[in-house]
């Protein structure tokens, strides 16, 4: 063949050009000057969801309002390559337009297009041709929406994620560190980030998942010494670690709250110890006091005032053990007496005079308070909360400038509901870090051997059972405020000490039964009952055995007992004979089981707690029998 041949190709032949354009692996629309389409393949008929008629009687521009952007901005016809063609005379694009099918369908292609031109130059019309790429911007889509996913999950995680070189150093971190964006972490080795002293972990870790390629664990704390636990693990391409990922987690909370936990069990089981300690130590108590106290009105009436005060003392230390036992009961979660109330002021001067060996070479101690309404609180309990706040007061001021310092008690009426009272020092101060922490068990501020740690948290329990609150405040060297908010004590509320009249025994007439294990208890209780017609038992069982058969006015019953409890002797009672549990006085060396504890927040049988004196008895006694009496 000759040049000529070889020249003419395809444009000898012209009848192949349909053939061509319905083969190509795209879309091929040509349009006029106008804007109108004159011919488009199959290709770009599929891709539109048009016909071909209804395709080649439309313009460019009625597509304008069903395209988009990749970005998802709609796009107007002005930026369409084809028509871009028509206005210059030169090709545009490739651009990626998005078509919005009649059937709702969206289809990605990428446009380009070519003026074609008269022989004069100017344009007759344009051909645009677009490759469909739908399923690669669905994909790029999805890859987007995973990595914003992704993005927002490591943005929002409460762990620290982030990649090192198997060297250690950061190429990525998920949030900022203290005092660092996330962009100064770039290039850092991971080991800056933790403290001298558990930097070996970290290295034993790093070299496990470098040398070994397993995942590894470790803990450290960082420069501030917030503890974490981190594990790293290695990314391997190529069969070679290309990286570490490392997830760290803050673990100072879960931490405190093990700890907290700990301390809940460990105080759980001071709790019933106590209450134990307290069952055992109530029993004799009880019939010591009573014993001295008898001995004490024998002597007064033998005229021996010697003999007198010493008994006197010797009562005044068993009282001091019996609120010393009272305070063990707090570990146990005992309740305040619903109409306990107390004098503030009076409260407040004996606790004052107690702690005056404590306070006098250390500071000068005053009160400011006028009158307030009585408050819901035993007094003994009160005072030694207020004790104990002074005494505080006084060891965080040196000995020896009494004269310089202060420690000052007041109280105020809050509202007609509550009082406060408040005990300021100008001593040390608390540390800051100390101060949210000084009402946990077992934590002090003294030196060693000086606090248990236990003062202030029982001085809150025992306020918590008033249904009051205690807050503190302190500044370093500027001293320390704590405040007592108490409840005011209802206006029916009898006063702690029973009314003369109710000490006077009821119709002597009335039979009464002790059941109680403890013979020296049960001795004195009778010996002070004797004006009643008194039976006792030593046991449950000996009890149920006599009430199954007999009658009884009132029934004294020891909650706590080695063969039947007291709570037996009750359930038996509801079974078989329900009209004697009204006349069923429970008296308690301390509810130290659980079931006891329940039982004694459920019953409405009044309760006597041990150590109680003869005359809180004789009291109980006379108001339960008149209130039995009363209802026929």
């Amino acid at each position: 063949m000759g040049d000529g041949t070889k020249d003419a190709g395809l444009a000898a032949r012209p009848e192949l050009w349909p053939r061509v354009l319905e083969i190509i692996p795209g879309g091929v629309v040509e349009m006029r000057a106008d804007g109108s389409i004159v011919h488009a393949n199959a290709h770009a008929v599929e891709l539109l969801g048009l016909s071909y008629d209804a395709l080649t009687n439309r313009y460019a521009q009625d597509f304008a309002p069903e395209t988009i952007h990749v970005d998802g901005r709609p796009c107007p016809a002005s930026e369409y390559p084809i028509l871009q063609a028509l206005t210059t005379g030169a090709p545009s694009g490739p651009t990626t337009i998005g078509v919005v099918r009649p059937d709702g369908a969206t289809r990605w292609a990428t446009f380009s297009a070519i003026p074609v031109l008269e022989e004069d130059g100017t344009v007759a019309g344009a051909v645009v041709t677009f490759l469909e790429v739908t399923d690669r911007i669905r994909a790029e889509t999805a890859l987007s929406t995973s990595e914003a996913q992704l993005r927002t999950i490591l943005e929002t995680a409460p762990e620290v994620i982030l990649s090192t070189d198997p060297a250690g150093r950061i190429t990525f971190i998920n949030r900022t560190v203290p005092e660092l964006t996330p962009e100064a972490c770039i290039g850092l080795d991971i080991r800056s980030f933790v403290s001298d002293a558990t930097r070996p972990a970290i290295e034993a870790a790093i070299e496990q998942a470098v040398e070994r390629r397993a995942t590894a664990r470790y803990e450290a704390d960082d420069p501030y010494g917030r503890p974490f636990e981190a594990v790293v693990a290695p990314v391997i391409e190529d069969g070679e670690v290309a990286s570490l990922t490392f997830v760290c987690t803050d673990v100072s909370e879960s931490r405190h709250l093990r700890a907290q936990l700990m301390i809940s069990d460990r105080m759980a089981s001071v709790g019933t110890l106590a209450a134990g300690v307290a069952h055992e130590i109530n029993n004799p108590l009880t019939y010591v006091l009573a014993s001295l106290r008898h001995i004490e009105r024998e002597l007064w009436e033998l005229d021996t005032p010697d003999l007198v005060r010493r008994v006197e003392q010797a009562t005044e230390g068993a009282e001091r053990i019996s609120g010393i036992v009272r305070d063990l009961g707090t570990f146990a979660g005992e309740r305040v007496a619903a109409d306990a109330r107390c004098n503030v002021e009076a409260v407040v001067d004996t606790t004052l005079r107690l702690a005056s060996n404590q306070t006098r070479y250390r500071a000068k101690v005053s009160t400011r308070g006028g009158p307030v309404p009585f408050v819901r609180a035993e007094p003994s309990r009160l005072g030694q909360v207020i004790l104990n706040l002074v005494v505080n007061a006084a060891q965080a001021i040196p000995e020896g400038r009494a004269d310089a310092h202060t420690i000052v008690v007041s109280w105020e009426a809050l509202s007609e509901d509550q009082v406060a009272i408040l005990v300021t020092d100008d001593g040390d101060g608390i540390p800051p870090a100390q101060l949210s922490r000084v009402f946990e068990p077992f934590f002090t501020t003294k030196p060693a051997g000086v606090g248990t740690g236990l003062g202030l948290y029982i001085c809150k329990n025992i306020i918590a059972s008033f249904g009051g609150t205690i807050g503190i405040e302190s500044e370093l060297g500027r001293g320390t405020t704590v405040r007592l908010v108490l409840p005011t004590a209802s206006r029916s509320a009898r006063p702690s000490t029973p009314p003369a009249a109710d000490l006077e025994a009821g119709p002597g007439g009335a039979r009464l039964l002790i059941v109680e294990d403890e013979p020296l208890v049960r001795r004195v209780i009778a010996e002070a009952l004797s004006d009643y017609e008194v039976s006792a038992c030593a046991s449950g069982r000996e009890a149920l055995g006599l009430l199954m058969s007999e009658d009884f006015d009132l029934i004294l019953c020891d909650l706590i007992m080695p063969d039947i409890t007291g709570m037996d002797v009750y359930a038996a009672l509801e079974q078989e004979r329900p009209e004697l549990c009204e006349r069923v006085v429970f008296m308690s060396g301390g509810a130290f089981t659980e079931r006891s504890q329940a039982f004694r927040r459920a019953t409405k049988s009044p309760f006597l707690d041990k150590p109680f004196s003869m005359e809180d008895l004789l009291g109980v006694v006379a108001r339960r029998l008149a209130a039995l009496t009363s209802r026929g």
